[in-house]
């Protein structure tokens, strides 16, 4: 039993280490990743990075190819438009129900999510122009409260995975934004939120469509993320 949590607890930490590598470019879009390489350099077994691996394809964050391994999830312009017309048709279901069925839990809890949020900077102190590991996780835990309320497990585990393919696109699209973008992107969850508290279902779905759609896709073609691909 001790071994087995202990196995289980370095899978998590080999997990954790290589899905922020691959979300931060450590791991280059569409580079193979080599089992052993991986094992050698993080001092673990060939089983325990296989393990995290197949984890984080089930994410969507790598990719697993029979016979040829794992791959970094590679980037494109296709491959993002198609991601994300997926993902507003699943935000929207997801939001439609979440305002239908959510409770006065629901409510206290999105509200507090949002403060969380809105308290912390974009960007990150210690590096200029790099998005804030703490505004990253705050912002995924708020959207995910406010779809937390639709009541389909089924339906909030397809979402995240959308939601975790998108992490890459999301990173590189706030890689050194402007203040007016900021606050932008500030308003539009503010806005959202009271649209959905408001129980105005028209007004959230258009407000989470600009704000998952239209949004990221102008700020990666400024940034010419597809350019270098």
């Amino acid at each position: 039993m001790v071994e087995e949590h202990v196995s289980t607890t370095r899978t998590a930490q080999v997990r954790a280490q290589l899905r922020s590598e691959v979300l931060w470019g450590k791991l280059a879009p569409g580079e193979r990743l080599r089992v052993s390489a991986l094992a050698n350099r993080l001092g673990v077994s060939s089983t325990v990075v296989r393990e995290a691996l197949t984890n984080l394809a089930e994410q969507g964050l790598v990719e697993s190819t029979p016979r040829l391994g794992f791959t970094a999830m590679a980037l494109s312009g296709d491959r993002f438009d198609d991601l994300t017309a997926t993902r507003v048709d699943i935000e929207r279901l997801v939001l439609e129900k979440a305002i239908r069925n959510g409770d006065v839990k629901w409510e206290a809890a999105s509200i507090a999510a949002h403060h969380e949020l809105a308290a912390l900077s974009m960007m990150d102190e210690d590096n200029p122009g790099q998005l804030s590991d703490a505004w990253r996780i705050a912002h995924g835990n708020f959207h995910r409260t406010l779809a937390s309320g639709c009541g389909s497990e089924t339906l909030l585990a397809i979402r995240e995975r959308l939601w975790n393919a998108s992490e890459v696109y999301r990173i590189l699209a706030f890689t050194n934004p402007s203040e007016e973008t900021q606050q932008k992107n500030a308003k539009q969850h503010e806005d959202i939120l009271e649209a959905a508290l408001s129980r105005d279902v028209a007004l959230a779905l258009e407000r989470t469509t600009a704000h998952t759609g239209t949004s990221m896709r102008a700020l990666l073609e400024q940034a010419r993320v597809f350019d270098k691909r």
